[in-house]
């Protein structure tokens, strides 16, 4: 009997302490909001959603991770601890998977909490470099680029292989900024001209998405 109760009071003691040091633990962190605002909103997959990240930068570890719900614009409150870099990140996942990368920002959160206004478009190149090329890149990496249109889009050299340079048997470029009618790349892939792709390279919304980011300038954001 008296083991039982001497057992039952550490239990208690070890519960008390355990809640303790997480009172403590939350104690620390600060709250932070982020007013998120999103470019071209409809550009999300079917298959993916988009989740706003906070990581340590010191070791990579994800701090906090929120599902944006909303497509236009949403606030999401999270908890961090205060004056640690963070590195906050807008990503399209696929299950748990990161597709893409969308935005990127290096903050640090004060004693008093912090607000952050951020602006992402869904249309950079960040994110058609990280996501949508590399489906691309099985066939067209610099190993096979002879065989493949003359063509590498590893993640290093894919900008300038892309932008203002010219294809493969034809005067046109690959992708000439703001300009849709003379990118050829916009050609292959929506099947205007033939092609020996074996397999839907992209799908509609992936399309829309590179023609986007043509028509704003082709920019290397």
């Amino acid at each position: 009997m008296k083991y039982f109760i001497y057992t039952l009071l550490a239990c208690l003691l070890c519960t008390a302490c355990s809640s303790s040091s997480d009172s403590t633990t939350d104690s620390l962190l600060k709250d932070i909001t982020l007013d998120i605002h999103l470019k071209h909103p409809t550009l999300v997959t079917r298959r993916q959603k988009l989740y706003v990240t906070v990581y340590d930068q010191k070791n990579s570890n994800v701090v906090q991770s929120k599902e944006i719900e909303k497509l236009e614009n949403q606030q999401v409150n999270l908890k961090v601890t205060p004056d640690t870099p963070l590195l906050l990140k807008v990503e399209a996942k696929q299950g748990n998977t990161v597709k893409s990368s969308i935005y990127e920002q290096s903050i640090v959160a004060s004693e008093k909490g912090t607000n952050f206004d951020i602006t992402a478009s869904l249309t950079t190149f960040n994110r058609i470099n990280s996501g949508l090329l590399r489906n691309c890149v099985m066939c067209h990496t610099a190993n096979l680029a002879e065989q493949n249109g003359h063509l590498a889009l590893d993640k290093d050299v894919a900008y300038d292989n892309l932008v203002n340079q010219q294809a493969h048997k034809t005067t046109m470029m690959r992708v000439t900024p703001k300009d849709l009618d003379n990118s050829y790349l916009l050609k292959v892939l929506k099947k205007e001209v033939s092609w020996n792709h074996q397999y839907e390279v992209l799908d509609p919304v992936e399309v829309e998405i590179l023609e986007t980011w043509i028509k704003e300038g082709a920019l290397k954001n």
